[in-house]
């Protein structure tokens, strides 16, 4: 299939097909094009709507969306280009994190909302489920242990996690390489980590987790080591310090 694209339609998202989509079977692929040659040169004028169809679909497909992170398998994926408007969907897939810990994502979407502008703007969001000892090996991982700053321990870590995670990037060979921006909203139920805080075990029946490139928080009613209390843990990454307070309901 990726031979089969030509190099001249919607070339900076053909380029980033190339780079992070691999593997599986094409189920379905067109394309299509009805505009002047100059309109798929690279800087020629803005593709008209109807100037460019890409339809594609795909079953068992590999995605690595971030080279420092796991890749998404046997993703069910499909690629929509209309004009300057491009998105990729992933229905469900599957991310290894560490041997037999995996996380499940679903519903992703990722768009070019118009490919003229160089770069061009890109935006993707999925959800992501699993249990808290896979979080934790990923949190571990070399693309993100010294980002987080935060480190739990798979094996004395449990729970499970559900996060909605939004990305905003820019796309082409000039877009700086700091240009990504990130929020993660996450729910950790039934929690509990040895050592978490302070040294101390930390269990819940839920916290609220937020996490963009500034930094990190997490909250929520919990016990420490037994004893009832209500913590607050922020990072900000920009100045380099945390902070966490916490207030005890055991008088």
């Amino acid at each position: 299939m990726k031979r089969i694209w030509p190099i001249f339609a919607a070339a900076d998202v053909r380029a980033w097909v190339e780079e992070h989509i691999s593997g599986g079977m094409v189920e379905r692929a067109v394309i299509a094009g009805n505009a002047p040659l100059e309109v798929f040169k690279h800087d020629g004028p803005p593709t008209p709507d109807d100037g460019l169809s890409v339809d594609i679909e795909t079953s068992g497909t590999t995605v690595r969306p971030i080279a420092t992170l796991p890749a998404i398998r046997d993703a069910d994926l499909t690629l929509r280009i209309v004009g300057r408007n491009a998105v990729v969907n992933i229905g469900r897939g599957t991310a290894e994190v560490a041997t037999g810990r995996k996380l499940n994502v679903a519903g992703g979407v990722f768009e070019v909302p118009d490919t003229h502008p160089k770069p061009v703007s890109a935006r993707a969001a999925f959800r992501i489920d699993g249990t808290m000892p896979a979080t934790a090996a990923l949190l571990s991982s070399e693309g993100l242990r010294d980002t987080v700053g935060i480190t739990l321990d798979p094996a004395s870590t449990r729970g499970t996690v559900t996060a909605q995670v939004a990305v905003n990037m820019l796309l082409g060979r000039t877009a700086p390489e700091d240009s990504s921006t990130y929020t993660i909203n996450a729910d950790l139920v039934n929690f509990a980590a040895e050592r978490m805080l302070l040294g101390q075990k930390v269990e819940a029946s839920l916290l609220k987790t937020t996490a963009t490139n500034d930094g990190f928080q997490i909250k929520g009613d919990v016990k420490i080591n037994g004893t009832a209390a209500t913590i607050d843990v922020r990072k900000a990454e920009r100045r380099h310090r945390r902070r966490t307070a916490f207030a005890s309901h055991d008088r």
